[in-house]
């Protein structure tokens, strides 16, 4: 009798990450919902659920930003390594190592601007539209996905950068599509 594999014990940034992408799934989910109710009850009775747009936008705003931070982390994003695969080995971890970089570099703008935007909202105490809710808390909630990504795309850099020296590998280079090899992300 064969026993089952033991799963790795994940990382607390893994664990933060799942379970902030997992409330940003299930955010959507009720959104999906809202919008179904909402459509319904506009067709068949002429009322409409009001502030949705207002919702849907704050719930697309977290879940995106915790679903970008999970992709960079899990190599859950689409790779157009085609050309990639041909070159020698260094050269596509360089280019690995490359990619990380813009990849901090944008999440580290993103974050940048979100900031900016939260800050606003706190000093000008905006509010939504319909719903007259606080702006600083989907912003805040935005930013929190956005400084997870930041921090995602450090790591992983840190991470090839360590790597890349010593064997001048990528995940990639033995048919890995995970970040773990990197060490505990």
């Amino acid at each position: 009798m064969t026993s089952a594999p033991v799963p790795k014990k994940r990382s607390l940034l893994q664990q933060v990450t799942i379970l902030a992408s997992r409330a940003g799934g299930y955010g959507l989910l009720g959104i999906a919902a809202m919008i179904c109710v909402d459509t319904v009850s506009r067709k068949l009775f002429k009322v409409s659920i009001t502030g949705s747009t207002e919702i849907t936008g704050f719930v697309f705003a977290f879940a995106t930003g915790v679903a970008i931070a999970y992709a960079a982390l899990f190599t859950a994003h689409i790779r157009l390594d085609v050309v990639q695969r041909l070159l020698p080995t260094r050269i596509r971890g360089a280019l690995d190592v490359l990619a990380a970089l813009t990849m901090l570099i944008g999440a580290a703008i993103l974050s940048w601007n979100e900031w900016l935007q939260l800050k606003e909202a706190i000093e000008f105490d905006a509010t939504s539209t319909l719903l007259n809710i606080p702006l600083v808390y989907p912003h805040a909630l935005f930013l929190l996905g956005l400084l997870l990504f930041t921090l995602v795309s450090a790591l992983v850099l840190i991470g090839l950068l360590r790597r890349f020296p010593q064997t001048g590998e990528h995940p990639g280079s033995k048919g890995h599509q995970s970040l773990e090899e990197l060490g505990d992300l």
